[in-house]
């Protein structure tokens, strides 16, 4: 679930930061970076579960996820928000995309409030 919303997140920011014509590869680099990490984060705890303890190697991830959270809070800057307000909402008094213009539903009504056939 905070997967979904890191990614939405990241990539909101990548569209931000790199021009047009360089988003597709700078998705792409993160993609490739995301696995590398991921196979090298294995290989990482590997080896640190035989080294230190299972208790040991939790004790030093609970640390670097302190020292990312710390190095993250530091070291991204504060940023204005894209826009204001919900642009995905409609403005007052325009119709739902499925009712038509009066949004009324009567006894035979869908799950979304519209009138059923």
């Amino acid at each position: 679930m905070l997967a979904s919303l890191g990614g939405g997140v990241r990539y909101g920011l990548l569209n931000e930061l790199l021009a047009r014509e360089g988003y597709l590869l700078g998705r792409s680099v993160f993609g490739m970076a995301s696995g590398v990490l991921q196979i090298g984060g294995f290989a990482v705890g590997g080896a640190l579960v035989a080294t230190l303890s299972p208790r040991g190697t939790l004790l030093a991830a609970a640390a670097l996820y302190a020292a990312g959270a710390a190095v993250a809070h530091r070291g991204l800057a504060a940023r204005p928000p894209r826009a204001t307000g919900r642009p995905s909402s409609p403005g007052p008094g325009a119709p739902t995309p499925c009712c038509g213009p009066t949004g009324r539903g009567g006894p035979s009504t869908s799950r979304c409030g519209c009138p059923t056939a």
